[in-house]
């Protein structure tokens, strides 16, 4: 990849990028990102389902071109804003799927619990604070409107210039 697309200085991500780099590599790769395309998706600790939604259901909903958001970010799956450089999405384990959110938003999917959207607080593995205060877990056992939502993302990512 000649030009990365996640902003690794950037506020926004700060937090994430911690969290992905303390579950350490598991990839066999020397870079912090490098395109989906090149990734042996067996040695991404995310379940291929998670993988299909993220790196192909969601971003089929999303504008994307020329640079497609999919990337591994320190041996993870995850989604980023080409524009802002700004992480909005993540896959980890085998049902975890991890977006970030507006507080507008946020405060409507928890009250509403819309699409199975949850903090999980206190299961540690599946804590979405970890990744930072402005992400959820979206349970995709309870709900089909990733979609939807996975752009809400982008476009929340979009305003974090």
């Amino acid at each position: 990849m000649s030009e990365p697309l996640v902003n690794l200085a950037h506020p926004a991500n700060k937090t994430a990028l911690e969290y992905l780099k303390s579950m350490g590599r598991n990839d066999g790769r020397s870079e912090v990102e490098y395109p989906a395309d090149q990734a042996n998706p067996y040695q991404l600790f995310a379940h291929p389902d998670l993988l299909e939604i993220l790196w192909t259901n969601i971003v089929a909903h999303i504008p994307h071109e020329p640079h497609r958001p999919a990337v591994v970010v320190y041996g993870r799956p995850v989604l980023v804003n080409p524009t802002s450089g700004v992480l909005f999405g993540a896959a980890i384990g085998t049902f975890a799927l991890f977006l970030r959110f507006s507080q507008p938003d946020r405060e409507r999917l928890l009250a509403d619990k819309i699409g199975a959207i949850e903090r999980l607080l206190g299961r540690v593995n599946m804590n979405a604070a970890l990744l930072g205060e402005d992400w959820l877990y979206y349970n995709i056992a309870h709900s089909k409107g990733y979609a939807e939502w996975g752009r809400k993302a982008f476009e929340y990512a979009e305003t974090l210039k």
